[in-house]
């Protein structure tokens, strides 16, 4: 009997303050399943050593920052799971159970992909908010994943647009919520990286042919990233 395996990627970057605890909810996975990679993205904090304690995990670094994009490829590039499960590293308050959650559908046919936004973020007029938690397939993802390594925090718009045609459970991450930069970092940096997300997220929305069925999946998403 074919046994289908989940790959866990983690893109990180400079998020040691709170990555640990949400590595402590998924050392909890079971390993004969689930695969678990954190692809660090050239952080200069202290990243590396909290991941260190968390021995069953994959670690991938690179030499450099890349952008979120390039971390999500590279995961899919050195992982063998049969669906890809992308996580946020700075989740507040992520649970097992939420694992599943974003994953049954897809292990039991429902859906072919999956999106899970926070307790943390309003409902858009335009259609749920989005965020980095999602499942596909694998082989929904390989066609994408050199364009992937380009696009930095525009990836989530990315996949939204040119998977929306995919059949999809979106649901809510009770009790899960997420920093904004402004908060993470303090003072004048942490706006200007809030609004060149949002500056990254708008370029791409009218990149495309037909924005608005990329707006319809990402409204609210940009604010919250």
């Amino acid at each position: 009997m074919n046994v289908t395996t989940v790959s866990v990627i983690v893109p990180t970057y400079n998020e040691a303050p709170r990555i640990g605890k949400l590595l402590d909810v998924l050392d909890h996975l079971d390993d004969t399943l689930y695969q678990i990679t954190v692809v660090d993205d050239g952080s200069t904090d202290d990243t590396r050593q909290v991941i260190s304690t968390h021995p069953k995990l994959r670690y991938i670094c690179h030499p450099s920052n890349l952008g979120k994009g390039a971390a999500m490829a590279t995961g899919i590039e050195n992982t063998s799971g049969d669906i890809i499960l992308f996580i946020d590293a700075d989740l507040i308050g992520f649970r097992l159970e939420q694992v599943r959650q974003l994953v049954d559908p897809l292990l039991k046919g429902t859906s072919q992909a999956s999106m899970g936004y926070l307790d943390n973020i309003i409902d858009g007029f335009f259609g749920r908010p989005l965020c980095g938690n999602r499942a596909y397939h694998r082989t929904d993802l390989i066609p994408l994943v050199d364009e992937m390594k380009t696009k930095r925090y525009r990836v989530e718009i990315f996949l939204n647009y040119h998977l929306h045609h995919r059949s999809y459970t979106i649901s809510r991450l009770r009790k899960v919520s997420q920093p904004l930069q402004t908060t993470k970092i303090r003072g004048v940096k942490g706006y200007i990286k809030f609004f060149n997300i949002i500056w990254q997220v708008w370029v791409e929305l009218f990149a495309y042919r037909s924005p608005v069925r990329a707006i319809y999946w990402s409204y609210i998403q940009y604010y919250f990233i």
